[in-house]
């Protein structure tokens, strides 16, 4: 029979068992917390990493875009002539089709005035973005680059969307048949 104030050898065993046990199970479920955590990241890491590859592959694709709608633009009489008209009916036609264009120009390369724009006379694009040859060879229109691409345009045109993708102006040149530099089309696009 144990004495008063004395334990019994369960008693004694069960507060042994209990004391090492719980600090190795308390330790157990830390390391096992840390790996489910670096895994989390590790995952979530992937995941941003294989986001922004796609995103940035989208953006690419709507620069392309953009760059072959104003280039094929660029090869229509309407601009090539700077008939104000029918190229105001032109820019509205790409806006239709190229979501992105929030503004077109086109731009008398002499005096750097729209002749025809969808947003007013306010430049969208600067003055160093119509540096192109002043002649190419009439039958190799595709001697020279073809396009500038401004990521930071000199006009920014309010927007009612949070998520603006694109902010940027684009040019083209627009050369008369003889090959001469005459006009350009800018771009502006989000």
């Amino acid at each position: 029979m144990p004495l008063l104030g004395q334990s019994s050898f369960r008693r004694l065993l069960l507060t042994r068992i209990l004391l090492f046990s719980i600090p190795v199970l308390l330790f157990g479920m830390a390391v096992t917390f840390r790996r489910i955590h670096g895994n989390l990241l590790f995952a979530a890491q992937q995941n941003l990493t294989e986001s922004a590859i796609r995103k940035a592959d989208a953006i690419l694709a709507s620069l392309q875009s953009l760059q072959t709608s104003l280039s094929l633009a660029s090869q229509t009489e309407a601009l090539r002539q700077g008939d104000r008209p029918q190229a105001l009916q032109l820019f509205q036609q790409l806006q239709s089709q190229v979501p992105s264009i929030r503004c077109l120009q086109l731009i008398d390369i002499k005096t750097l005035a729209p002749i025809a724009s969808t947003c007013g006379n306010r430049a969208i694009a600067l003055p160093s973005d119509y540096a192109w040859p002043t002649q190419i060879t009439p039958n190799n229109p595709y001697q020279v680059n073809t396009f500038r691409l401004n990521s930071n345009p000199p006009y920014r045109i309010p927007q009612n969307d949070q998520q603006i993708k694109l902010d940027l102006s684009m040019s083209v040149p627009v050369y008369d048949n003889q090959g001469v530099l005459k006009y350009a089309v800018s771009a502006y696009a989000v």
